[in-house]
């Protein structure tokens, strides 16, 4: 019966649902997680559920978050992607991101050329390339399109991850402290001394303190956007006899909308 309990989809989504509201007050309400993420922190609370057997490692509801919500979430995100916005801001972002693209892939082709990771090292190597340049979402969708979602190794490929996204995040907030960073990368508030000097140095209209307004059908209209392109987008790749590259084909429609 414990069993029976355990494996119930209504109940593990009842505690995905948890450690995902946990993990959000964790990231904004303490110090330690406003430093790793909530997202880090629902990835190492659910490994650890799995590894003591209160998550089971096969469920119909981790199908249906690879099948449904991740393909409509990327979609969701992408939405609100200003490409106009991110052309305005010019050279010197792009820049930075592209510095930190490459030496991403070059970490990973070294990384594949001295450790033998065995026959899941193109999927491992993707998926760590696309966490490190795109985030959390951009990992599982790798791992989604590499068919490695059911991988009895996804478990410690998460771990490990995880364990070398907290060095990372370190470094990554350590680095706009150094002087010779922001000498080649400066930014609007580099030389502000004082939070005033700081939030006056932002770009004029933009409002950072204000809150959008809850407003139910925007929000509506927005997930159904989300799911009609995530939709469309699985209905091309399997008319293209192309399963595998679903993703790919939901995040360039999702920009271009």
């Amino acid at each position: 019966m414990l069993n029976d309990l355990i494996t119930s989809p209504l109940l593990v989504w009842a505690i995905l649902f948890s450690v995902a509201g946990f993990s959000f007050w964790a990231s904004t309400e303490t110090a330690i997680g406003r430093r790793i993420s909530g997202v880090a922190i629902a990835i190492f609370i659910s490994v650890a559920l799995g590894n003591i057997g209160a998550l089971p490692k096969e469920s119909s509801v981790y199908d249906a978050v690879f099948g449904l919500v991740l393909p409509t979430a990327i979609a969701l995100l992408l939405l609100q992607a200003d490409l106009k916005r991110m052309i305005k801001i010019g050279l010197p972002l792009l820049s930075a991101y592209g510095v930190a693209v490459i030496a991403t892939l070059v970490g990973a082709f070294l990384g594949v050329a001295f450790i033998d990771l065995g026959d899941a090292e193109p999927a491992l190597a993707g998926m760590f390339v696309a966490t490190y340049t795109g985030g959390s979402v951009n990992y599982f969708a790798v791992a989604e399109t590499a068919s490695f979602t059911g991988s009895s190794i996804l478990p410690a490929a998460i771990a490990a991850d995880q364990i070398a996204t907290n060095f990372y995040l370190i470094g990554a907030m350590t680095l706009p402290g150094i002087a010779w960073v922001q000498r080649i990368w400066p930014t609007a508030t580099s030389g502000a001394t004082t939070e005033t000097e700081a939030n006056a140095a932002i770009v004029p209209g933009e409002e950072t303190t204000e809150r959008a307004e809850f407003d139910p059908a925007s929000i509506c209209i927005g997930l159904a956007a989300a799911a009609a392109i995530a939709a469309a987008g699985q209905a091309i790749a399997t008319y293209l006899s192309a399963s595998s590259y679903a993703i790919l084909i939901i995040s360039i429609i999702a920009l271009a909308v």
